[in-house]
């Protein structure tokens, strides 16, 4: 099961001492929620069978009857992608590089029926390379993509605008750091682009969001001195620069989704520590200015970790937040355009969670993760419509 120690596979967090946490911003009443009124739907196969993990990390929709997952399955884990018709999930065939290694998809992307990316990464003997895989409407084919370290290579997040315009953001090592891995789409190949790395050490990628050729986000965390703290970039058209993001923790804290509908409207979503030692969700939203963190329901309580690691918005009016509640609930928070509201989500065992996100509409969202049955993790989808 992902939690804030071991998700992404790469992230290895820093733990210190807590201070106040930064003002809040100011919400008025909250407004009556809009479009679906409930989660659930018919759950995805599990092709490595229940003793072993199934597990589903992003999500796409292209339509109310064409939606897709990915993930990994089995031991040693194969790359997994699952596509909805409108009735049910069935397993595609996808790409597994190394034959005795780890092949891990992280997120998927799509434009059309007929385009979708998905990273992720790979072993080898020489050690972990990026894994990129596009659906060309009738097969998922590996794709060529840049692997600037020899030994340590990872994608966790991909955004789509177009056929001919997608992002992919993760990190690599170099001199025994974790630098930032931003590269692009640009209809013909992938190409690494300059992206910053504030930290010596730590600067990991988790997820990035595009609105147009000149406005795309990516974020993660970074590590100063014996601080982590969140990490956003801005893509301006012409280059990727360093935004200030709001730390309510002295020590740590990481942003694992973002998503955007327009220059001036995005949200990032993480976790924070706070004073207790426990991980507490944490999101920010872009208001064209400044990111500023969002009051959140007062329904997390202290003792046990509440995490959220993935958010999609359709306007500015709806959005939605997912991950886990008390340590091994679904947690589905949703956006009505004035305040942040817990939605009921279902629970197939005693220890589920929600890691990837995605919505055509504010009545047409998909929400995807795992739930153990006592051995093993199994895939779990949501649908809200």
């Amino acid at each position: 099961m992902r939690s804030p120690v071991t998700f992404p596979r790469t992230v290895a967090l820093f733990i210190g001492v807590l201070s106040v946490a930064s003002p809040l911003i100011a919400v008025s009443p909250a407004a009556s929620a809009a479009g679906c009124q409930a989660w659930s739907g018919a759950q995805p196969p599990d092709p490595a069978g229940p003793s072993q993990q199934n597990e589903l990390d992003g999500v796409a929709v292209v339509s109310s009857c064409d939606a897709w997952a990915v993930g990994q399955y089995g031991t040693p884990l194969r790359t997994l992608a699952v596509r909805w018709d409108g009735s049910s999930w069935t397993v595609a065939a996808t790409p597994d590089p190394s034959a005795t290694g780890v092949n891990v998809l992280s997120a998927v992307a799509a434009t059309s029926a007929g385009n979708a990316w998905a990273v992720g990464d790979y072993t080898t003997a020489g050690g972990h390379r990026t894994l990129i895989a596009r659906w060309n409407g009738h097969t998922w084919r590996q794709v060529t993509s840049p692997n600037p370290s020899p030994a340590s290579n990872y994608l966790n997040g991909v955004a789509a605008a177009s056929a001919t315009s997608a992002w992919a953001v993760g990190e690599y090592t170099a001199t025994s750091a974790q630098r930032t891995l931003i590269v692009r789409w640009n209809g013909h190949g992938w190409k690494r682009v300059a992206s910053p790395s504030p930290s010596p050490t730590f600067n990991p990628l988790f997820a990035v969001a595009a609105t147009s050729p000149g406005n795309a986000w990516a974020v993660g965390t970074e590590v100063s001195g014996t601080v982590q703290q969140a990490l956003i970039l801005h893509w301006n058209g012409v280059s990727w620069k360093r935004v200030p993001s709001p730390n309510p923790s002295a020590s740590t804290q990481v942003l694992f989704g973002v998503a955007a509908t327009s220059a001036s409207n995005a949200w990032a979503v993480g976790d924070y520590l706070d004073s207790a030692g426990d991980f507490q969700p944490l999101v920010v939203h872009w208001n064209g200015r400044a990111w500023q963190r969002s009051a959140l329901p007062n329904i997390f309580s202290a003792a046990v970790n509440n995490e959220l690691f993935s958010v999609a918005a359709t306007s500015a009016g709806n959005a939605w937040a997912v991950g886990d509640f008390a340590l091994n609930q679904t947690l589905i928070l949703h956006w009505n355009g004035t305040s942040w509201r817990r939605e009921a989500s279902p629970n197939l065992s005693a220890r589920d969670f929600l890691g990837g996100l995605a919505a055509a509409s504010s009545s047409d969202a998909w929400a995807v993760g795992a739930y153990n049955n006592g051995t093993a993790d199994q895939t779990l989808a949501l649908h809200c419509c």
